[in-house]
C-alpha cells in the first residue's frame, strides 16, 4: 500500500512525541508501538505544510482534552468522533480506505483515530491491555497537552492587521503598551508559578503546573514571544497561592489565547472602580473587579 495522505501523530509516553504522517507505512510503524492519537485529512494545496500541521495540532489538542475529560469522568461537549483501534490490521484497513477516498478527491472530513496496542500474554492466547498504560493514561494525556501547548504557542496572526491598514498605528501602540507592562509590572514565569503553588522547585515538569492551570482557565498568562508570563496580582499576598476568584474573572473576560486583551483591561483604570486599575485592587476586592468586568463584557436581559 502506498497511499499518500496528510496527517500528524501524537505518541503518548514519557516523553510524548509528535510526528507528521504522510503514508501508510508510517502508520503501520505507529500502530505497533505505544498508544497513539492520529488526525488525518485531505491535503489542501493552497496551504503550506506548517499551516496544515498547526491546524492538525489544534485538533490533537482538543481531542486530548476530550479524552482527558472522559478519563476523569467529567462531562463535556464531545467535539470529535474518535475511532478506537486495539488491532493494528483493523486500523491499517481503515487508514488505507480513508486514504483512497481522500486521493479520489471525494468530500471526506478529517478523521481522528486512537490506536491502543494490545499485548499477547506469554503462554496464553488471550489479549489484554498493557496495565501500566491504562493506569497512566490520564498522566500521559496531561503531558501530551503540555507538549502541544509548548509547540503551538498562541496564534498571533489573527491580531495582525494587513500591511498599510489604518490599524497599523493601533497595533504599534499595543506593542508599546505590552512592552511597558512587561517592564513595569510583576510577573511569575512557569517555574515560579510551580513554586507558588507549593511544589518542589527541583521536581521534574516545573512548567506543567502553569500550563495545566491556564488550560483549566484558572490562571491568566500572557505570551511574550518566548513563554507565558503570569501577572502576580492573581496570587494571594499572604499564602502565595493562586486565588480562587481568578476563575470567575476569566470566565467573564474576553477570550484571547495570547492573554494580552485580558491584561490590557486589567491594567487600565476603570470608572466603576473609582478610577483604579482592576489588577491593583483584585487581591482585596475581587468581587468588585469581577462585577466591573461583567459591566464591560456581559450583556444581560435587563441591560439589553
Amino acid at each position: 500500500m502506498s497511499q499518500q495522505i496528510s496527517g500528524i501523530a501524537l505518541q503518548f509516553g514519557s516523553p510524548p512525541a509528535v510526528r507528521p504522517v504522510t503514508h501508510v507505512q508510517q502508520a503501520a510503524e505507529i500502530a505497533t508501538q505505544a498508544r497513539t492519537l492520529i488526525v488525518i485529512g485531505p491535503t489542501k494545496r493552497q496551504r503550506n505544510v506548517r499551516t496544515r500541521l498547526a491546524q492538525k495540532g489544534e485538533i490533537l489538542k482538543e481531542a486530548c482534552l476530550q479524552l482527558l475529560n472522559e478519563q476523569v469522568g467529567k462531562s463535556s461537549k464531545r467535539s470529535f468522533v474518535i475511532q478506537r483501534f486495539h488491532d493494528s490490521s483493523a486500523f491499517l484497513g481503515e487508514y488505507g480506505s480513508y486514504a483512497e477516498q481522500a486521493t479520489a478527491r471525494n468530500p471526506v472530513k478529517p478523521k481522528l483515530m486512537l490506536i491502543e496496542p494490545m499485548l499477547i500474554e506469554t503462554g496464553d492466547a488471550r489479549t489484554m491491555f498493557v496495565s501500566d498504560q491504562k493506569v497512566s493514561f490520564e498522566k500521559q494525556l496531561r503531558e501530551a497537552l503540555d507538549l502541544l501547548e509548548q509547540l503551538a504557542g498562541p496564534d498571533m496572526s489573527a491580531q495582525r492587521p494587513p500591511p498599510g491598514s489604518d490599524d497599523d498605528r493601533q497595533l504599534q501602540l499595543a506593542r508599546e503598551r505590552r512592552d511597558q507592562l512587561l517592564a513595569d509590572e510583576k510577573w511569575f514565569n512557569a517555574p515560579e508559578v510551580h513554586v507558588q503553588q507549593g511544589h518542589d522547585p527541583n521536581a521534574q515538569g516545573v512548567n506543567n503546573t502553569a500550563s495545566r492551570l491556564r488550560r483549566d482557565k484558572l490562571l491568566l498568562g500572557a505570551w511574550n514571544g518566548r513563554e507565558y508570563l503570569h501577572p502576580q496580582f492573581q496570587f494571594d499576598r499572604h499564602t502565595g497561592r493562586l486565588m480562587p476568584e481568578v476563575e470567575p474573572l476569566l470566565e467573564v473576560l474576553p477570550k484571547d489565547r495570547s492573554g494580552w486583551r485580558q491584561v490590557f483591561w486589567l491594567f487600565q483604570k476603570h470608572a466603576r472602580l473609582q478610577n483604579r486599575r482592576p489588577a491593583d485592587i483584585f487581591q482585596d476586592q475581587p468581587t468588585a473587579v469581577i462585577e466591573a468586568a461583567r459591566s464591560d463584557f456581559v450583556i444581560d436581559d435587563e441591560r439589553w
